[in-house]
């Protein structure tokens, strides 16, 4: 659950730049890691603590599975945003992007009568088409990543509406709503799909060449291209697999609602940043750790569910996730600050 760790520029680890196939930089010390998981854990504990006292129901089994049912959409996405992240950049058009292919795909097939695979297939691509015009317009013209994508999240949700005008689409093909019904011992599908995706998404970071070029690109870029890493395409491909991961999670929720609903991904642009920061992934990359955003999900899950079941108004989820980020980000600052010192 540590992040995957990548030297800080004017190091002695940066010195030395790991060749992109090469063994993965030295691992944190045990005290250390042991550190980074309780920072991790610690909110979570908390919450879960503290709501329990509050409502004697929140740990009853149906409360518990609604929770993980919740967060399943996006999680999905935050495992991308998490990759993103940890090259140094983020997506803030994810919830539009969930919502135009995911809304797209059910007028396909429901209105045009395509078949359902061919949907979906459409759907994986224009979450890619987005990332791929993300990436390249961050990387290739130098436009920070948080203005583009803002921009694209406006694009996004402008052509959602343009095609629906606000109307949802209903019924979708059975054979899509069954797999958003369906459910094992009270859990739904989509965290399975979940679970696969932040083990998928773990093994990358931790075990592929392409997961140290993202870390490495995120540590320090212009170290990264002297040891011969085409940083523009890492981040190219990092912004494309969020919006593939944006696109299968706004699937999965209408396969959950049993309609196309524009309104598909409404928040998740700072959910997902949320959670990876919560989670222990720097905001200014180099590192990751897709176990921690899970982790990090399931806390804002919990504030959300616990608020509500708390009988308390719901603008203090709000309040306390938004400190809780600050509180984080600061301490990441320091540690950061600190490692410069030594």
């Amino acid at each position: 659950m540590s992040p995957v760790p990548v030297a800080a520029a004017g190091s002695p680890a940066a010195a030395a730049p790991q060749l992109p196939g090469a063994a993965p930089p030295p691992a944190p010390s045990r005290l250390q890691g042991a550190r980074q998981s309780l920072a991790v854990l610690l909110p979570l504990v908390i919450a879960v603590v503290v709501f329990a006292l509050l409502n004697s129901t929140f740990l009853r089994y149906g409360n518990l599975t609604l929770i993980l049912n919740t967060l399943a959409f996006v999680g999905i996405v935050a495992v991308g945003q998490t990759l993103l992240i940890s090259a140094g950049e983020f997506d803030l058009s994810v919830g539009a992007v969930a919502a135009l292919s995911s809304y797209v795909a059910a007028a396909l097939v429901v209105r045009e009568g395509l078949p359902l695979l061919l949907g979906i297939v459409v759907a994986l691509l224009i979450g890619a088409a987005f990332g791929a015009f993300n990436g390249i317009v961050t990387t290739r013209l130098g436009v920070p990543s948080f203005i583009v994508t803002i921009g694209t999240l406006y694009i996004g949700r402008g052509l959602t509406e343009y095609i629906s005008h606000g109307v949802s689409i209903y019924p979708l093909p059975s054979a899509l709503t069954d797999v958003g019904l369906q459910r094992v011992a009270s859990i739904s599908l989509a965290v399975f799909a979940l679970l696969a995706i932040v083990v998928a998404g773990e093994l990358l970071v931790r075990r592929t060449a392409f997961g140290r070029r993202l870390l490495a690109t995120g540590g320090n870029a212009e170290a990264a291209r002297v040891i011969g890493v085409d940083v523009n395409r890492t981040k190219v491909r990092a912004f494309m697999l969020v919006g593939v991961l944006a696109a299968v999670a706004g699937l999965f929720q209408i396969a959950s609602l049993g309609t196309g609903d524009p309104a598909v991904g409404t928040g998740w642009e700072l959910t997902t940043v949320a959670a990876v920061v919560i989670g222990g992934t720097s905001l200014f990359g180099g590192t990751a750790t897709v176990v921690g955003t899970l982790i990090g999900v399931l806390t804002l899950q919990v504030i959300s569910n616990g608020i509500v079941s708390a009988g308390l108004e719901t603008n203090w989820q709000t309040v306390a996730i938004g400190a809780l980020m600050i509180v984080l980000v600061a301490i990441d600052v320091l540690r950061r600050k600190a490692f410069e010192r030594r």
